[in-house]
């Protein structure tokens, strides 16, 4: 049951992001074409400042899902009302906190962007536009939470995706239209309440007993705190590069790296995904005393991880300024170094998503707080610095940086040591051998892809999307002979797959 929930949440998921991303895509390309590049740098600036603002929400989502794993396993449907309650309350504050800082903020974010598209005062008005918007989840989705910390994720999944897709479909319909930014802004205003409204219906369907009005139980602030400490610091890190450049070198510039990143993000996403919808499982697993079940699930999502992330890390590399020379144009392009240091971050984020979602489904946030941290000032610094002679390579290197200085190596050697109690060296061992794996199977793929003429004289996307259909099962075949050979638990992870499959047919 476990199993089949999870796999569920994750294809519910999924499998609407993969129609998101082809639309974000054509959304992209016709925000360049209609606007112009600028809007993109200027658009992906407003949602990084926004990850700023929404630092008050302190991730006490987190927080309140964990708290709620041990009374939804125990059915204690007095407790669950009264965590919810305390969340509507501390949801409720925060919005207003969001509201507050937001609008003071308006006056000055026009200061903050170089090469503004937009004039001042219509800047402000935009920003205020989005403010609504992104504070308005708070006032209203406290019941979602019990629907996710009860494996029932997929139901969220449905309505968020379904109405995104919708968004996205409508931003490109008004900019086609002639409509701008104004108008879009306020069409994300209506699509967000409408989904908060559906979800919050479905939960109380589904949990006809759920009381927002009993006395709250707000005992979920206390872990807050630490929570607050990881989220000022994973906040830090991935909402830094765009700002930078917007700041320092221009809206252009934030336009060329929002196309690579969106493209970066679109893979993270997906892989990020599959790692969420396992994260309910890992926090049952701890929850209820199956830790030896947890360190065996550790290490088959960690080998399934390097297998996908060295997949996609060697077709994008070889591949990517093709797509986008076809998608955006010549003018978009940067150099390979740029492409290696864009493949190198998202490799990192995809392979460290084992460790984390131990780190969320077991609520170590005390633990790990320092840590997420001193990775975000730590890029930060290092990006104010490289940014204005390095462009866009210096807020890469600075995020590779700060990546290996810390995350790297303190939270596998955190899990293995406190929580699975084992030596920590064979994971480092494991990561180095898988990336010299990588590097191996790069570099005879790199000399496959010229002798067969992959990506040659490529003059329009079907003949790019041929090729990488071509190219990936290839390659694909590659890791999975390797990884299928050498690896016990990949093995493992393949076996209950196949067997997920046969008995779903019967």
């Amino acid at each position: 049951m476990r199993t089949q929930k999870t796999v569920l949440n994750m294809l519910s998921d999924i499998i609407p992001f993969f129609i998101m991303g082809l639309l974000g895509f054509i959304k992209i390309r016709v925000l360049i074409d209609y606007l112009g590049v600028n809007f993109v740098g200027f658009t992906t600036t407003f949602n990084q400042i926004f990850g700023y603002l929404n630092l008050a929400e302190a991730g006490f989502g987190t927080a309140i899902v964990f708290a709620l794993y041990t009374p939804v396993i125990k059915r204690n449907k007095k407790k669950v009302n009264q965590l919810l309650s305390g969340a509507r309350i501390v949801f409720a504050r925060i919005g207003v906190i969001i509201l507050i800082v937001g609008f003071i903020l308006s006056f000055f974010v026009d200061m903050m962007i170089k090469k503004n598209p937009v004039d001042p005062f219509t800047t402000q008005i935009l920003f205020i536009i989005f403010l609504i918007t992104s504070t308005g989840n708070y006032f209203i989705f406290a019941p979602r939470f019990l629907l996710q910390a009860d494996q029932n994720k997929y139901m969220i999944n449905l309505v968020t995706n379904g109405t995104r897709i919708l968004q996205i479909l409508v931003e490109i319909a008004l900019l086609m239209l002639g409509f701008g930014l104004m108008t879009i802004f306020i069409s994300y205003f209506i699509i967000m309440f409408i989904t908060n409204v559906i979800i919050n219906k479905l939960a109380y369907r589904e949990y006809p007993w759920i009381k927002l009005n009993v006395r709250p139980d707000m005992s979920t602030v206390a872990n807050t705190k630490h929570v607050f400490v990881q989220r000022i610091g994973s906040i830090v890190a991935l909402n830094t590069d765009s700002i930078m450049l917007a700041a320092f070198v221009g809206t252009d510039v934030a336009g060329i790296y929002a196309a690579y990143n969106y493209i970066a993000q679109f893979i993270i996403s997906i892989t990020s995904k599959i790692i969420n919808a396992t994260q309910e499982s890992f926090g049952h697993f701890f929850a209820s005393k199956e830790k030896e079940e947890g360190v065996n699930a550790y290490w088959e999502m960690n080998a399934f991880l390097f297998f996908i992330a060295s997949i996609i890390f060697t077709v994008t590399y070889l591949s990517v300024n093709d797509f986008i020379r076809l998608w955006v144009g010549k003018k978009m392009l940067v150099s390979q170094f740029t492409v290696l240091l864009f493949s190198a971050v998202f490799f990192y984020r995809i392979v460290r998503g084992t460790s984390m979602v131990i780190v969320n489904g077991i609520g170590a946030f005390k633990e790990t707080k320092w840590q997420s941290l001193f990775e975000g000032l730590l890029n930060l610094i290092l990006s104010i610095i490289l940014v204005q002679k390095y462009s866009i390579n210096g807020v890469l290197i600075s995020t590779v940086i700060a990546y290996l200085l810390t995350g790297f190596w303190f939270v596998p050697n955190y899990i293995f040591q406190k929580v699975f109690h084992k030596n920590p060296i064979a994971y480092y061992v494991n990561y180095f051998v898988n990336v010299v794996i990588m590097v191996v199977v790069l570099y005879i793929v790199q000399k496959l892809c010229t002798l067969l003429g992959f990506y040659q004289n490529t003059v329009h996307l079907g003949g790019w999307f041929l090729d990488t259909i071509i190219f990936t099962t290839i390659v694909s075949l590659i890791y999975f002979v390797i990884y299928y050979s050498t690896y016990s638990h990949f093995r493992l992870l393949v076996d209950r797959f196949k067997y997920l499959v046969v008995r779903r047919r019967k």
